[in-house]
């Protein structure tokens, strides 16, 4: 079966994922003849683009706006409108190669194009949709306080399944399907699955927003014996020598993960996931405004990943680590069902 890959590239996660899909398909015989990536249309990471052998199109697509620490709703709406125009020069761009590609079904990551595609073209192929988005439309799904928030985002996604064919949705356990929503394991990179964790006396940070690191440097300051290693969308940093702040790296990331005591994050879901695969324990701090974060924070915390957290209070990480429970066995369960469970919804 050909299959085309339409990807929100904004965060790391999409991209992660749509590296284990592509992985899980070629080992089972199947070709992933074009991936179509949207975003701001800065460059693409090294460890995405090196791992992809099928061709790669980016287009300009409605991305987050961050002002200082927190998610900027308005800013966000304001970049929506000023693009607009590219934002339908990129769905004629994709309907004409998809044309040309003519695959036998699009797998969606979370990209609004996609939905668009499918609803104002004549679809060329069946779409399914795939992302943790889609849990949060789930009606066993425990959302944490803000309405609003909680209404655009699933109006969002909504915007990105027009037309889909179902909705699989990325979950860190098990729970019934729902109408169009089917409930799978997260996809992990093979690069992840065979990491063999250690446990060194570092704690491991990784933000996407730079602007938060300040929390994490004020606290260091006054610990400076406690070894921290983070990583951040800025150059590499060192703050003293206990307090290093690296430059984005897929493969530094992963190693420094399965080495650490215990990672700090913003709550993205993919981070989590690799954090729970190799028994590290995590502190979820989801940027303000960012409800998604905030789901999965909430989520994390209920299946036992670690805690959340309103600020960087590395503090109460330190006590909790000292009581956390390993759920890695029920979680690698779960994740070595995910071949199955998802090529018997997708093929």
């Amino acid at each position: 079966m050909k299959i085309a890959f339409i990807i929100q590239s904004e965060g790391r996660g999409h991209l992660t994922q749509a590296m284990a899909m592509n992985e899980m398909l070629i080992r089972n015989g199947h070709q992933v003849v074009g991936i179509f990536v949207g975003g701001s249309g800065k460059p693409l990471p090294i460890f995405f683009s090196e791992a992809i052998q099928a061709p790669i199109y980016q287009l300009k697509s409605p991305y987050l706006i961050f002002k200082g620490k927190a998610l900027s709703l308005w800013a966000t709406t304001q970049n929506i409108i000023r693009f607009l125009f590219d934002y339908i020069r990129s769905l004629k761009i994709l309907n004409q190669n998809l044309t040309k590609l003519q695959p036998d079904l699009i797998l969606n990551f979370y990209e609004v194009l996609g939905g668009f595609h499918q609803q104002f073209y004549q679809p060329i192929a069946p779409m399914i949709c795939i992302g943790h988005q889609y849990l949060l439309l789930h009606p066993n799904f425990e959302h944490p306080e803000g309405w609003l928030h909680r209404l655009i985002i699933n109006s969002n996604t909504r915007l990105t399944s027009l037309k889909a064919k179902k909705m699989m949705a990325l979950s860190f356990d098990k729970k019934p399907n729902s109408n169009q929503i089917v409930v799978v394991p997260p996809l992990i990179r093979s690069k992840v699955l065979a990491l063999k964790a250690s446990r060194q006396n570092f704690l491991l940070v990784y933000l996407t927003n730079a602007a938060l690191a300040q929390e994490i440097i004020d606290w260091q300051s006054k610990n400076l014996s406690v070894k921290i290693v983070g990583f951040w969308d800025n150059a590499t940093t060192t703050i003293n020598e206990n307090l290093v702040f690296n430059a984005l790296d897929g493969s530094l990331f992963l190693e420094k993960l399965s080495q650490c005591r215990g990672l700090i994050t913003t709550a993205g879901f993919e981070s989590v996931c690799e954090a729970m695969f190799l028994n590290k324990p995590v502190m979820m701090v989801p940027v303000p405004n960012h409800y998604e974060q905030a789901c999965n924070a909430k989520d994390g915390q209920r299946i036992g990943a670690g805690i959340s957290n309103k600020s960087f209070d590395i503090d109460k990480f330190e006590s909790y680590l000292q009581n956390h429970q390993n759920i890695e066995p029920i979680f690698k369960e779960w994740i070595n069902a995910a071949e199955k469970i998802i090529l018997d919804e997708m093929i």
